[in-house]
């Protein structure tokens, strides 16, 4: 089923614990190293009509690296949107994953992070997804992820995975709001 969509919002939660994290390695290495694993991927369709897809999380198939079920997932937003930009908060990181570790080439990424650093806003009020949230009025992020340190997929509780993943869409939720706050202010260039 193919709906027009204009932008595709996404976010990726994947393991992490106190010395492997994007605070420790570079994106690339932190993605390609052997315990890399996906714990779930939301996805929010903005704009003109409701997609199918919208709001759906993809829970990770315990792959380490490339995930065949997120991939398949983003497969079928793809061809739902294919001339969608697609947005995340941290596309360095997201954008590797969607094209570098699951081979999804959406027409365009767009980074809600370098939004806020073309604005100023990031001046103002950092540039995390928490910081610029709290400063914008956009929303809340939860604490889950903290929860979730050194856990990979298997160690979730039913519970736990449940809560990890509406962290997920709530992040998803709050990249759209920063990217309808941010957007109006940047040229179609940024």
């Amino acid at each position: 089923m193919r709906v027009r969509t204009a932008y595709v919002v996404f976010d990726f939660e994947s393991y992490y614990n106190e010395r492997y994290s994007l605070a420790r390695m570079s994106t690339e290495a932190y993605c390609l190293d052997p315990r890399f694993q996906i714990i779930a991927v939301a996805v929010r369709f903005l704009d003109r009509e409701m997609n199918p897809l919208d709001g759906a999380v993809c829970r990770g198939s315990g792959a380490c690296g490339g995930d065949p079920a997120a991939a398949e997932f983003l497969k079928d937003c793809l061809e739902a949107a294919p001339d969608a930009a697609w947005v995340a908060h941290n596309a360095w990181f997201d954008g590797f994953i969607l094209e570098r570790i699951l081979g999804i080439e959406p027409a365009r990424i767009v980074c809600t992070a370098a939004l806020s650093n073309w604005t100023g806003h990031s001046r103002i009020h950092g540039r995390s997804l928490k910081s610029l949230c709290a400063g914008l009025g956009v929303g809340e992020k939860g604490g889950e992820r903290e929860t979730a340190k050194g856990l990979r997929l298997e160690d979730f509780s039913p519970e736990l995975l449940e809560r990890y993943e509406r962290y997920c869409m709530n992040d998803a939720d709050l990249c759209a709001g920063l990217l309808k706050v941010l957007g109006p202010l940047c040229p179609p260039e940024a």
